[in-house]
């Protein structure tokens, strides 16, 4: 039915699939996106608002790094390297660590990614051959 429809039209099944299928791929994408920018803030409110779980603060504090360290893995998976920096420094805001050891970490966070900027930045490039 659905084929003699397309065809029809001078449409294939071919071309009518992969409009769905590039329909579906980017409403996943747009799913993604809104997940992404949704879980920083998130993450953060949960780790300010962990102190109050009472008796399971220490469990809130291990879901939320756990959740916080899939985020930055799967940022690294899909080459995001600045959204694995982004989630990176709220894990470690949102780990159960002392104040001044989350500054140091964040500190040196910040140094690692200034370094890799800087070497991208000088790194080596060939020369383009002049065309007279």
């Amino acid at each position: 039915m659905a084929l003699g429809v397309a065809s029809r039209f001078g449409r294939t099944a071919l071309t009518v699939h992969w409009e769905l299928w590039t329909k579906e791929e980017s409403m996943l994408h747009n799913i993604a996106r809104i997940i992404k920018w949704a879980s920083i803030p998130l993450l953060l409110f949960a780790a300010v608002f962990s102190c109050l779980a009472a008796s399971y603060e220490a469990l809130a504090a291990f879901l939320i790094c756990v959740a916080t360290v899939m985020l930055v893995l799967r940022a690294v998976w899909s080459k995001e390297y600045y959204w694995a920096a982004g989630f990176a420094s709220a894990l470690v805001m949102s780990s159960p660590l002392l104040l001044v050891v989350k500054v140091f970490l964040l500190m040196g966070l910040a140094c690692t990614v200034v370094f890799m900027a800087l070497f991208a930045a000088f790194r080596a490039q060939p020369l383009r051959a002049e065309v007279r």
